[in-house]
């Protein structure tokens, strides 16, 4: 590997994140990983692109370079070769699709060292705890630091014909929390230097419950069900397939969503405002005018199918959780319960043993009080970072 590898001596922390061409790694191929690319790589950071194989990669010649936002970008390199990209530099983004998120971790397990900062940019899904239960149960010795956002950081649309990432929307705020939470300014700082519209989240828990996929894809598609066996080209689920029942689901889903959030402690904001927030809507009166009206749902490719990644993704990594959250905290949701039936039945699929059930992660009878210690700091992990020298970026 003939890549120079940028390290910096200085003690100021500030000035490790803000030297010139700033190394970070990108691994996804998909519209996010390339939108991070083509982003950061004009924004004057030294991109590698790691192609991991797990996914349909979308750049399909890597020296045509991809438009973005109108221009052509080059990120460079782009490779094959994990060890490589994980050299490149101790910021890791990765942008796979959550499914894969394990099998990431033992792809990149022999090549983590105490350097690596490992951000999961993607829909909330508890990708943090996954990835460092699997790295432990690789008996991974390294200590790296990882965090997840609750949404991406850009909202795109790819075309197939052009090979255009069309920009659809940089995402106005982006909830950040490390697992398990820890007082590390640093990373946070880091992060803020990349993207500046990251916020503090109280833990792993309000990032999972604040994923945005249940109210604005699961709900409204599953409320459609008779586009699912329709070859309707036309059919557009913000424009023709909403309408005030439709809005009541979502509504009803959002409302639950609130409880499991206030008894775990966190901040129950509602939808309308989470979405005027994050930039995916205006501050209108109505949910109905504001999902109706926004100019980044609508031009979303929103299929009623199970092919459909995000909707799969949503009940999968977002619904089966929240139920999961739930039930160990004795509340009732009658209207999660049903979306996740519906989507059983009518997709014809074992969506609960399918999905992120909490045992899988290790979470079983938990109460409030265990379940937000659980994602807090150990006083082990403490003591080891009060005599830990503090690794530098390279």
């Amino acid at each position: 590997m003939d890549r120079d590898i940028v390290s910096i001596d200085d003690d100021d922390i500030d000035g490790r994140w803000e030297m010139m061409n700033k190394p970070v790694t990108v691994i996804g191929m998909n519209e996010v990983g390339l939108a991070t690319a083509a982003d950061l790589t004009a924004r004057g950071f030294a991109v590698t692109l790691f192609n991991s194989g797990l996914d349909d990669h979308l750049l399909k010649n890597k020296e045509s370079g991809i438009y973005f936002n109108n221009e052509w970008v080059f990120p460079e390199p782009v490779t094959s070769d994990v060890e490589e990209a994980l050299f490149a530099s101790s910021l890791v983004l990765i942008t796979e699709s959550v499914n894969h998120i394990e099998l990431l971790a033992e792809m990149c397990a022999p090549y983590l060292t105490d350097n690596h900062r490992v951000v999961f940019l993607g829909h909330g899904s508890l990708a943090s705890i996954r990835w460092t239960r699997r790295l432990k149960e690789l008996d991974v010795e390294a200590n790296i630091l990882v965090g997840e956002t609750h949404l991406p950081p850009y909202e795109t649309k790819y075309n197939e014909d052009t090979t255009e990432v069309e920009l659809l929307l940089r995402t106005k705020k982006l909830l950040f929390s490390t697992y398990p939470v820890a007082d590390n300014d640093e990373f946070f700082r880091g992060m803020r230097s990349v993207y500046p519209s990251i916020e503090k989240a109280t833990n792993s828990w309000e990032v999972l419950l604040n994923n945005l996929l249940p109210e604005t894809v699961v709900a409204p598609l599953l409320s459609n069900l008779a586009k699912f066996d329709q070859d309707d080209a036309h059919f557009q689920v913000y424009l023709d397939g909403l309408s005030p029942s439709v809005v009541n689901v979502i509504q009803e889903v959002d409302q639950e969503r609130q409880k499991i959030c206030r008894a775990l402690g966190l901040e129950a904001k509602n939808l309308e405002r989470r979405l005027v927030e994050t930039g995916y809507a205006r501050p209108l009166n109505e949910l109905m005018e504001q999902l109706k009206e926004s100019d980044v749902l609508k031009k979303k490719s929103i299929v009623a199918s199970d092919e459909n990644a995000q909707l799969m993704e949503g009940l999968h990594f977002a619904i089966v959780p929240w139920i999961e959250l739930a039930n160990m905290l004795e509340l009732e949701t009658p209207t999660l319960n049903a979306l996740l039936h519906i989507g059983s039945v009518s997709l014809d699929r074992l969506l609960v043993q399918e999905g992120l059930t909490l045992d899988k992660i290790g979470f079983f009878n938990e109460t409030a009080d265990s379940l937000i210690a659980a994602v807090q700091e150990t006083s082990e992990q403490e003591n080891d970072e009060e005599t830990d020298e503090p690794q530098l970026l390279k």
